[in-house]
């Protein structure tokens, strides 16, 4: 798979937020609770995620979507070679 990658146009900016907010709305509900009683409010996380192996990567767009939604502050940098 190494050195193919084919374009495609993106979802507009309106349509990615409507489907991050519909994501979220799903997946968190009224909250999670077991983060709400061990990780104090407020409290800020960084993370990297790595494959061990070639693969497809899709979704960063509307990834970035969801994270500007739980935090404006939020950065999302993907890294691919």
């Amino acid at each position: 798979m190494s050195g193919y990658w084919r374009p495609f146009p993106l979802p507009e900016r309106g349509l990615l937020k409507k489907l991050a907010k519909a994501a979220l709305a799903e997946d968190l509900g009224l909250g999670d609770i077991t983060t709400n009683a061990i990780i104090p409010a407020g409290r800020k996380a960084q993370a990297v995620i790595t494959s061990k192996d070639d693969g497809v990567l899709a979704g960063i767009p509307l990834a970035r979507e969801v994270f500007q939604l739980l935090d404006r502050h939020s950065r999302v940098h993907a890294l691919v070679n």
